[in-house]
């Protein structure tokens, strides 16, 4: 329910004014993103959407949850004509995640959650829908908090509180004997989908997962009327048999093993004694309860574990204890959102700043040295140098922000990320070049399926790096940045930056021209029984790209002493148009590969045909003013002509089921253009794009992805 609820918040249409919820948004959050509604469902959407399969099997589970027939999302009532919010808060012990949604109407919620506890204190619903999940609403937003605890707040926590607050509640709570077996809407869910619930201890597992089975095949039979003594002795000589192997291999249950066991066993229970009890046959009904009986262990059954742990980390002990923190603070965050903040994200001038009203989708992180720093420190407490703080391994970097753009041409989507101080110096001097225009002499736009550029200035790199490295990483050795920075002093001593710009400047350059099949033998080997072997001869057949790689070089006294030394070596071999095969066993790479320098440009290519073409100066070059200005306008570019790409493909080695094959027909059919490109480092940041063509036959990018979803999705 808590999926459906949050696809219903971001697919729903309304039609009142936009609403501005970013004074609900604190300006301390970590990461903050915003739809904006009015870009992007407008009437003509929503339309298309109702009518598509995701919208019509979102309506088909609306209309079953309310328990009356919805026909279109505009009866939803989330107002999309305003901006929807989500941002991130942590804490020393719970990372926080919450959507904001504006509403015209809060009827259907209120009718979908008529029947659940309201937990707020003030003039608004709150109610819980999963473990660590909580949804509130008032007339004008709904707000989902998400929880999540914190692993390393955990390690040597003293739970004996947090007991003694949860046996106060349990005997505050009314007492029932069937309290105990009660499910979260959770676990009902993956009850009813036949799933068993997930258990610590892997044996009780496979425990559960067998009796599953079993007591499913019971009531399907049952329904069906076809058990008999004979479908009883199958029970009794092997689905029994196999369970009680099962068991023997249990020793323990670990906490929450239990409470999850006995509440999916009682309702199995209670399943399996209503079909059974509509037999007819008296004899059948007995024997069938025995075997029942017989293969269904409740927790009671087993030895309870009471081992601890090292350190109880959040996924160690105490789960029931951690899940009854981590409710409690999301719930009281929940309550908080509902208030505007107290110094909200619009005063946060980082933010304002590059927010843009036109993306259809904004994220921004403030600081994501410290979001790398919160990843480390979750994700590698114990790794030994690595749980180290350097504080110079994060404090290089800035901020970040990304948007999405929707419209009649293209979809596009940027990247933003700014640096620090020295390190934003040093990566604008190593940034500071562009791709050699002679590179353009020999390209044939008509051919290309795709290419990648990059260029960066060697030198300059080479000069900036020991020291750079020595700042970024030194911290990681601990107290020994002497040591680094003497190792980056050495490697400046060793290194001459300028022989090695010349060999290597920087820029490179390569492109695919087609796939197509090629044979290729090679040597393999045969064993005979006593695994003795004996060299032969094998061929085999593989798709393979054709394509051309190259980057500019200025040293030849360097390169062809190095030249020279392969042909001796016979490592090459020289064809007769004067470029040089490279001499690899086809087992190692299984296609030839061709080199030359020409030009100030090595080349490495899988054509004979483009290679003699430059060699011999009549190479027939094609490219567009469009692509030129790409590949200089920054650092990298790519280029992906994906309908011609996807058009080489050979499906027939894919071995696609029908419906597959549909699907990759109609993303051939419908395929685009993509680039990735960047601009030039400014103002310590560095800008990329990943930009999507609308192809001629759709109307927009909107309309273009919503189709595409359709159909992927039939």
């Amino acid at each position: 329910m808590k999926k459906l609820l949050l696809i219903l918040a971001l697919f729903s249409f309304g039609v009142t004014q936009a609403q501005d919820l970013s004074s609900y948004v604190p300006a301390r959050a970590t990461v903050v993103g915003s739809l904006n509604g009015s870009q992007i469902f407008k009437p003509e959407i929503l339309e298309r959407l109702n009518k598509s399969n995701p919208g019509q099997k979102l309506l088909a589970a609306l209309s079953e949850k309310l328990g009356y027939k919805v026909t279109s999302l505009d009866s939803v009532g989330i107002n999309t004509s305003g901006t929807a919010y989500f941002y991130a808060i942590r804490t020393d012990s719970i990372t926080i995640t919450n959507f904001i949604f504006p509403l015209q109407s809060k009827k259907v919620l209120d009718e979908m959650y008529k029947d659940q506890e309201n937990v707020a204190s003030g003039k608004y619903t709150n109610v819980q829908l999963s473990n660590g999940t909580y949804a509130a609403w008032d007339d004008e937003k709904l707000v989902m908090s998400i929880g999540s605890g914190v692993t390393s707040y955990f390690y040597e926590y003293d739970f004996e509180p947090v007991k003694r607050e949860m046996q106060q509640q349990a005997n505050d709570k009314p007492a029932s004997d069937e309290s105990k077996y009660e499910m979260t809407e959770t676990e009902a869910a993956v009850y009813e989908e036949g799933r068993t619930p997930y258990l610590y201890n892997y044996s009780l597992q496979l425990y559960l997962n067998k009796y599953n089975n079993t007591t499913l095949d019971i009531i399907d039979r049952a329904k069906e009327g076809t058990i008999d003594s004979e479908y009883i002795d199958v029970l009794k000589e092997q689905d029994a048999i196999s369970i009680r192997y099962n068991i023997e291999s249990i020793d323990s249950i670990y906490a929450p093993d239990p409470s999850s066991l006995d509440k999916f066993l009682h309702r199995r229970s209670s399943d399996l004694e209503k079909e059974i009890s509509q037999l007819e046959d008296k004899e059948i009904q007995k024997q069938l309860s025995e075997v029942i009986d017989n293969i269904t262990y409740y927790s009671d059954s087993f030895n309870i574990s009471t081992h601890q742990q090292r350190y109880t980390g959040y996924y160690g002990l105490n789960t029931e204890e951690k899940d009854y923190l981590v409710n409690k603070w999301t719930r009281l965050q929940t309550n908080y959102t509902m208030y505007p903040a107290s110094t909200p994200i619009t005063q946060n001038k980082q933010y304002m700043d590059q927010f843009d009203s036109d993306a259809v989708i904004n994220v921004w992180n403030g600081d994501m040295g410290s979001l790398l720093k919160e990843v480390r420190n979750n994700t590698m407490p114990m790794m030994g140098p690595l749980s180290n703080n350097p504080a110079s391994f994060f404090n290089n970097y800035g901020q970040i922000s990304s948007n999405l753009y929707l419209n009649k041409e293209s979809a596009k989507i940027d990247f933003n990320v700014s640096f620090k101080d020295e390190f934003s110096k040093s990566f604008e001097r190593m940034a500071d070049s562009k791709i050699n225009k002679k590179f353009f002499k020999y390209i044939n736009e008509d051919k290309l399926l795709g290419y990648m550029s990059y260029n960066f200035n060697m030198e300059k790199a080479l000069e900036e790096y020991p020291d750079l490295l020595a700042a970024q990483y030194g911290g990681l050795f601990g107290s020994n940045m002497n040591e680094a920075q003497l190792l980056a002093d050495v490697f400046t001593l060793v290194v001459d930056e300028e022989a090695l710009g010349d060999l290597i400047k920087g820029d490179a350059l390569f492109y695919v021209t087609s796939f197509e099949e090629k044979e290729y033998t090679y040597t393999g080997y045969e064993y005979d029984e006593d695994y003795n072997y004996k060299e032969v001869t094998k061929t085999k057949t593989e798709t393979l790209p054709n394509f051309m790689f190259m980057c500019s070089t200025e040293s030849p006294e360097f390169t062809d002493k190095l030249i020279n030394y392969l042909s001796i070596s016979e490592m090459v071999t020289t064809t007769a148009d004067g470029y040089y095969h490279i001499n690899v066993p086809k087992s190692e790479v299984p296609m030839d590969l061709y080199f030359m320098i020409k030009n100030d440009i090595f080349f490495l290519s899988t054509s004979t045909e483009d290679m003699t073409a430059i060699k011999r100066g009549n190479y027939n070059a094609s490219l567009s003013k469009k692509h030129k200005k790409l590949m200089r306008a920054g650092n990298y570019s790519m280029y992906f002509k994906s309908k011609a790409l996807l058009a080489q493909v050979p499906t027939e080695e894919m071995h696609l089921a029908p419906k597959e094959e549909q699907q990759f027909q109609y993303i051939s059919d419908n395929a685009t253009d993509f680039y990735i490109k960047s601009s030039k480092f400014k103002n310590n940041t560095m800008h990329s794009e990943l930009i999507m063509e609308v192809p001629d036959q759709h109307v927009d990018a909107t309309t273009y992805l919503l189709d595409l979803i359709d159909h992927l999705s039939r």
